[in-house]
């Protein structure tokens, strides 16, 4: 973030003794800054810059090394498989198909019932179109 100078003005002789360790930080980066894009380096030399670059440097170098090894990720699955084994809940799962879950006695009968389901419905609707054509006559 490019700020105003005028708005957030930063004395480097009256730091707070809590964030003095940014002070060589701060005048780096508003040299670097300098170097590079060429603008003043005096709307860089503050505290809050520091802050927005140090995130955005561990964002990206957290980002790089995930992207390139996939280490947060495998450090993230073990840490929840390891609390997972340790915690007392049960977490069950449930699969969407229903017929690698019944045994092969439930699947003939499921098969059965649905056989018989379908050859009476078949005969229903066989006997309603023979009322509704003698109807008809």
């Amino acid at each position: 973030m490019v700020s105003n100078p005028k708005i957030f003005s930063f004395d480097s002789t009256q730091v707070d003794p809590s964030v003095e360790w940014a002070t060589p930080i701060t005048d780096f980066l508003g040299k670097w800054v300098k170097v590079i894009f060429g603008v003043r380096e005096d709307r860089f030399i503050q505290f809050h810059t520091v802050v927005y670059g140090l995130g955005i440097a561990v964002f990206l170098v957290l980002f790089v090394i995930e992207r390139v090894t996939g280490l947060l990720s495998r450090l993230i699955s073990a840490m929840v498989n390891y609390c997972s084994r340790k915690s007392s809940l049960i977490i069950e799962e449930f699969s969407t198909n229903l017929l690698k879950e019944l045994s092969f006695d439930d699947l003939q009968s499921e098969y059965t019932q649905t056989m018989h389901q379908l050859s009476k419905a078949i005969s229903d609707s066989q006997n309603n179109s023979l009322e509704q054509s003698k109807a008809l006559y």
